[in-house]
């Protein structure tokens, strides 16, 4: 729609992340219907009526019968308890959350700000609640707290494995470059040449004291060519 224009608004830091979130909005974009642009409104002035003016309540309107269809009852889902290794899904209430203006969007915000949209719009069927921390740099009990609501919301289900350790036990990825060094730009080489799969990138960050997000935007126009990253047990390493 030429009518739309999509802005973002990014920090040098969190350029990296921008970029992704970016993209994320775009595919989102596809699979939601936009409300038509705002138009130009013209106030209608209201005039008072002339006291030799017919009276209204003379004369007799027929006013058609409203039937009120039955609301439908809805059954709330499951209890269901949120932890780290849950893969978050997108519910039947996803697209409405992330409507403007919509009563649940407010409310999402209302509750969480706009971290509750940034990790709905992370949300591509495949990020545990941990990965989603991980990417929006807060803590898993913050992103815990936003998925439980969400989830009795219906704005997002959850599948979770039978068995998770309270904490101890996370899967952490490790950026892992298996093209040619020589092949990349230059001010890339430093971090390429650390990813090899046996530091995070928060590691490799605090090595080179770079920010987090500089490293992160350094690999991103290499990842799912190049560079992948390998999911590891934190406990055995």
């Amino acid at each position: 729609d030429p009518n739309w224009v999509l802005a973002v608004c990014f920090s040098g830091e969190s350029l990296g992340s921008a970029l992704q979130k970016t993209k994320v909005v775009v595919d989102m974009l596809e699979q939601v219907q936009l409300p038509p642009p705002p138009s130009n409104i013209e106030v209608e002035q209201l005039t008072e009526q002339s006291p030799e003016a017919p009276q209204a309540a003379a004369v007799e309107t027929a006013v058609p019968r409203i039937e009120h269809e039955p609301v439908p009852t809805i059954v709330p889902p499951a209890t269901v308890t949120v932890k780290h290794g849950c893969v978050v899904h997108r519910g039947a209430r996803y697209s409405e959350a992330l409507t403007l203006g919509s009563s649940l969007n407010k409310e999402l915000k209302g509750k969480f700000a706009n971290v509750a949209v940034d990790v709905l719009l992370l949300i591509d069927e495949k990020k545990t609640v941990f990965k989603l921390s991980e990417l929006l740099a807060k803590t898993v009990e913050q992103v815990i707290n936003i998925v439980t609501w969400c989830v009795s919301e219906r704005i997002v289900t959850v599948d979770c494995p039978e068995e998770q350790e309270s904490g101890t036990r996370t899967i952490v990825e490790f950026p892992l470059f298996m093209g040619d060094i020589k092949k990349v730009k230059k001010e890339h080489q430093a971090v390429l040449m650390l990813c090899d799969g046996t530091r995070t990138l928060q590691d490799i960050a605090l090595k080179l004291n770079m920010p987090y997000f500089a490293a992160l935007q350094t690999v991103v126009p290499y990842r799912g060519k190049t560079l992948r990253f390998v999911g590891k047990d934190k406990m055995s390493e």
